[in-house]
């Protein structure tokens, strides 16, 4: 009877494996590392889950996971060198609940870690929540750092570019996709006046969660904050898409577990359609 029942736990664990797998056709292999980014009071449970997810798909690799202290300073696991099975990097940062400047100088610190020691010349970004807030201060902030690797893609899930900040009045979220939200928070006014600084060639993602219930939205970041960059950067010239989630899978936190994100993040970093 044990056997029998140890039997049936290790078929059921298989079988919940395969439903959490990711299917993507034509998936183009490089050797181009994506880093994940976590968001506030976040860790290694954050990207962990997708990251196992694709690796057992055989979508990418686990290459490494880094974690930047307070000082800046990198501290290495090492699971795989970067190779050409889509490497994936984990940034993990040792103070989770500082602000966006500090975690941006962490991540231009990572990426010169990845070019010194791995000679990494590209790399994606994808960011949860504040991280990719993060991601996007880099972008914004480190033009001037030429030996700092090429960012060529850049997702960013449930990200509050504008601090939160809900429609307005007679606002849709067609008005704000078509020309930007009509209250501007301090710091998307800086990203505004930033975004020269962008390259044009950065291709990009913006990912929303909507519950469907009366908060239009993912409970915690608003539908429209968290595509309030997507008129900023198809002005720019950079290739832009959006796409919003719904139901019980699409909140805040849940969204990283969403195997249907993953897919989605996976077709737009490595799908050779």
């Amino acid at each position: 009877m044990k056997k029998i029942f140890i039997a049936l736990i290790a078929l059921l664990t298989l079988l919940v494996a395969c439903t959490r797998k990711v299917t993507v056709e034509n998936v183009k292999k490089t050797s181009t590392p994506t880093l994940f980014i976590h968001g506030y009071s976040g860790g290694k449970g954050s990207f962990g889950g997708m990251i196992d997810r694709l690796e057992t798909s055989s979508i990418a690799e686990k290459s490494l996971v880094l974690t930047v202290d307070e000082n800046g300073e990198i501290h290495e696991v090492s699971y795989a060198k970067p190779t050409q099975n889509n490497p994936l990097v984990q940034i993990l940062f040792q103070n989770n609940k500082s602000d966006e400047f500090s975690q941006a100088q962490w991540i231009e610190n990572a990426l010169l870690f990845l070019k010194e020691k791995y000679k990494v010349e590209k790399v994606n970004l994808v960011g949860h929540s504040m991280g990719g807030v993060s991601s996007l201060r880099l972008l914004l902030t480190s033009t001037e750092n030429h030996s700092l690797p090429t960012v060529e893609k850049f997702v960013a899930i449930a990200s509050p570019f504008n601090s939160f900040v809900d429609l307005s009045p007679n606002e849709t979220i067609q008005n704000v996709l078509n020309q930007g939200p009509m209250e501007k928070s301090q710091r998307y006014l800086e990203y505004e006046s930033q975004m020269q600084n962008i390259s044009p060639t950065i291709k990009t993602l913006f990912i929303a969660g909507d519950k469907n219930d009366d908060t239009a939205g993912d409970g915690a970041v608003p539908l429209a904050d968290a595509l309030s960059m997507v008129h900023l950067f198809k002005q720019n010239g950079n290739p832009t898409n959006e796409k919003i989630f719904t139901g019980g899978n699409a909140q805040h936190s849940k969204l990283h577990e969403n195997t249907a994100v993953d897919k989605l993040v996976a077709e737009f970093l490595w799908s050779d359609n």
